[in-house]
C-alpha cells in the first residue's frame, strides 16, 4: 500500500518534469526523489508520512544521507510533529521511524538540518 502511494506520488511528479534519458535502475527511486522539484519531493515524502500513520501537516525540510544496505535514507522535519527517519528501497518500497527511535533500535542517526540562523536587523545610522 505504502509502495503504491510512494509509486504514485513519485510516478505523477515525473509526468510533470521534463523528459529525461531513462534512469538506471541502480540509482532507484531515491535518486529520482532527490531529482525532483523541492514542492514535489515535500508533498511524495508527506505523503509517505501519512500512509505510515504518522501525522506531518507540512514538511519542512527534507535532506538525503547515508545509506542502510541497500536503503537510502531521508531525514525529514514535520510540523508540528518533529523528525523522521524515511528509508527507501530501490523498487519504491519506504519504511519510516521517529529519529528518537532510530537511536533504541541502533539505527543510523537522523541528520537534522540546523535551524536557520536569526539575524538581528540594525536600523541605518542618521546623518547628523
Amino acid at each position: 500500500m505504502m509502495r503504491n502511494i510512494l509509486l504514485a506520488a513519485i510516478a505523477a511528479a515525473l509526468l510533470s518534469a521534463p523528459a529525461a534519458a531513462a534512469v538506471p535502475a541502480a540509482e532507484g527511486f531515491s535518486d529520482r526523489l532527490a531529482r525532483l522539484p523541492e514542492l514535489q519531493r515535500f508533498a511524495a515524502l508527506r505523503s509517505v508520512l501519512a500512509n505510515s500513520n504518522e501525522v506531518c501537516r507540512r514538511v519542512e525540510s527534507a535532506e538525503r544521507h547515508g545509506s542502510l544496505r541497500n536503503l537510502a535514507m531521508w531525514t525529514v522535519r514535520c510540523t508540528p510533529t518533529g523528525e523522521f527517519g524515511v528509508f527507501i528501497g530501490p523498487d519504491g518500497s519506504a519504511q519510516v521511524r521517529t529519529c528518537g527511535d532510530l537511536a533504541k533500535l541502533k539505527l543510523p542517526a537522523c541528520a537534522p538540518r540546523p535551524a536557520p540562523a536569526t539575524t538581528a536587523r540594525v536600523a541605518p545610522r542618521r546623518p547628523r
